[in-house]
């Protein structure tokens, strides 16, 4: 629940400044599956996959949900594309990344010079 509330927390940063939300690596510590679970992990792979582990987004949310309606997807000029803004209608859905996304700044420089400050009371 906690990474759930972050992970809200951060979209609406990303909504009121107009930014893309990069997502984090996120950590499963019980797996999700559809049939029983043994000690939070599928049966058959509990020594290959060990607890934690890093896990998908839809682990955590519904990832349709940053995309937007089906009607607000049906009218961007290419499938598949995301929402243009951030501060958008909600409809529009979000702008976001995925966690690799940092490691690829050297392929967009002009990327790393945009920024926004964001002070906030402790």
């Amino acid at each position: 629940e906690r990474v759930r509330q972050r992970l809200a927390h951060g979209f609406a940063l990303a909504r009121a400044l107009n930014r893309t939300a990069v997502l984090p690596t996120l950590w499963c510590y019980c797996d999700k599956f559809w049939h029983r679970l043994d000690k939070c992990a599928i049966p058959s792979a509990t020594e290959s996959q060990p607890l934690p582990f890093v896990c998908p987004l839809d682990h955590v949310i519904d990832p349709s949900l940053l995309h937007g309606t089906i009607p607000s997807r049906m009218r961007r000029p290419q499938r598949g594309m995301q929402a243009s803004r951030a501060d958008g209608p909600w409809e529009d859905g979000l702008p976001f990344r995925g966690r690799h996304w940092l490691r690829q700044l050297g392929a967009h420089p002009r990327i790393g010079y945009s920024t926004a400050t964001l002070s906030t009371a402790p």
